[in-house]
């Protein structure tokens, strides 16, 4: 959403994890930085974006599993930074399945300097198309209904066993 003074917002989920997404975050007018890490509150990132990411025009944030499923849900923009220490590298996967599908921007760890950051954000920002077609990407792959089919899918399996 535009501000009064003509910026977009950005939400970034976790910023604590990182002192250079939050540095870049809190010197940027419209930012909302969640602040939180998600190691002490593993429940808070699905609640923030539950709540605030509907007013949100991009979403700066990691690449978790629940964050991807809001995301797709919500149909949001998004530029992710995967959480380097993963031992499969889940983060980096749920993150590359977004940038397939031309709904995120995949950002390494190690390169989330403010710098780059802004080189990366600046254009999304700047572009309302590009970021409107990311957003219909990201609703693209949303699977809405996933809990009634993979319910359904535990139930046949149930059933089978019993015949």
């Amino acid at each position: 959403a535009m501000l009064a003074d003509g910026t977009d917002r950005i939400l970034a989920t976790a910023a604590a994890g990182n002192p250079a997404i939050y540095k870049l975050v809190a010197s940027t007018p419209g930012a909302l930085a969640s602040g939180l890490d998600v190691n002490e509150c593993p429940d808070a990132p699905g609640h923030i974006l539950d709540s605030a990411v509907r007013h949100i025009d991009l979403v700066l944030a990691r690449a978790g599993a629940t964050t991807i499923a809001e995301l797709c849900a919500v149909g949001k923009p998004s530029v992710l930074v995967p959480l380097p220490i993963a031992r499969r590298k889940e983060q980096h996967a749920n993150a590359r399945m977004l940038v397939d599908a031309g709904a995120a921007t995949l950002v390494e760890d190690a390169s989330a300097t403010p710098d780059h950051l802004d080189s990366v954000i600046a254009p999304i920002l700047g572009e309302p198309a590009a970021r409107a077609h990311m957003a219909d990407a990201a609703r693209s792959v949303s699977r809405p209904d996933a809990a009634d089919a993979m319910a359904s899918w535990i139930m046949s399996l149930a059933e089978a066993r019993r015949a």
